[in-house]
């Protein structure tokens, strides 16, 4: 009977220890769920957990080494008398195998926030700068993020703006950096973009609006054979900073790019072509 009880206890300490682990990471977990769920609004609906974080981390720790050495510790000869008289097999649920798998889960749900932005796709937005005259540069204090994922769920739905150019997010010092085409989105819409994630804009500061400066190349390029050939150094382009265009012609051995100076030089261009496998020729 005691062995029983003793069994029930430890299940019960399990149960608690999957909880707290589960809730630590309930501020970092919630941003993937709206990203899959496609509610943006929702990923800061655990935020306030963050300060307890390490009072949950700290229990989770507690209650599983106290549920191993509960596991692990010598039986006194009653209890051994006693599993002999009942003569049964323990279950899946009181063996060393499933305090071992919830261990792992625990400890997965406890570093969560260490690899979550893995859930997110790779995102990486062109820069809409076809047509801009000059860059705004838009630098928020937002309340709410609290880890890696809720940086990238930010920077994520920014993207989506018009005029987007770059965005940068960062949780540790509650600031969200935004360069944009001031012709196509307005300051209210970057903040009306921002709180939509659940975050919460405390203020903004805008610095001057500096001109755009373009440069344009025509490279001549061996090795280019087909359209896909084409498709693949345009790609591979439109990963660059700054990226503005880029168009591949395989039957006349040239790319054609353009890109914003300050963010790309010549020779990254360049590097990013020979990285596709085809070389670029110079002249």
């Amino acid at each position: 009977m005691k062995t029983q009880n003793s069994d029930k206890k430890s299940n019960g300490l399990l149960g608690l220890g999957l909880l707290t682990a589960v809730t630590a990471s309930l501020c970092c977990i919630t941003p993937v769920l709206a990203l899959i769920a496609g509610a943006s609004g929702m990923a800061s609906t655990f935020s306030w957990i963050e300060p307890f974080r390490p009072y949950l981390i700290g229990l989770t720790i507690v209650v599983l080494v106290f549920a191993w050495y509960q596991k692990l510790k010598p039986k006194k000869q009653a209890e051994i008398d006693c599993v002999c008289e009942e003569d049964e097999k323990p279950s899946f649920l009181q063996s060393k195998m499933f305090l071992g798998l919830v261990t792992v889960f625990a400890a997965a749900m406890l570093a969560f926030p260490h690899y979550s932005e893995i859930f997110y796709p790779e995102n990486k937005a062109k820069a809409q700068l076809q047509l801009a005259n000059s860059v705004d540069n838009l630098t928020l204090n937002v309340k709410g993020m609290t880890c890696e994922s809720c940086n990238l769920h930010v920077e994520r739905t920014l993207a989506q703006l018009p005029g987007y150019i770059n965005a940068k997010a960062d949780y540790k010092t509650g600031t969200v950096k935004v360069e944009f085409d001031a012709s196509k989105s307005s300051e209210k819409d970057v903040e009306d973009a921002v709180n939509s994630t659940g975050y919460k804009v405390v203020d903004s500061k805008k610095s001057i609006s500096k001109p755009l400066k373009k440069s344009s190349l025509l490279l001549n390029v061996k090795g280019m054979t087909c359209e896909s050939c084409n498709l693949h150094v345009e790609h591979t382009l439109a990963q660059l900073p700054g990226y503005i265009y880029a168009k591949a012609d395989y039957k006349t051995g040239t790319v054609k790019i353009e890109y914003i100076a300050s963010k790309s030089s010549e020779k990254d261009v360049k590097d990013a072509v020979n990285s596709t496998g085809y070389k670029v020729v110079e002249k």
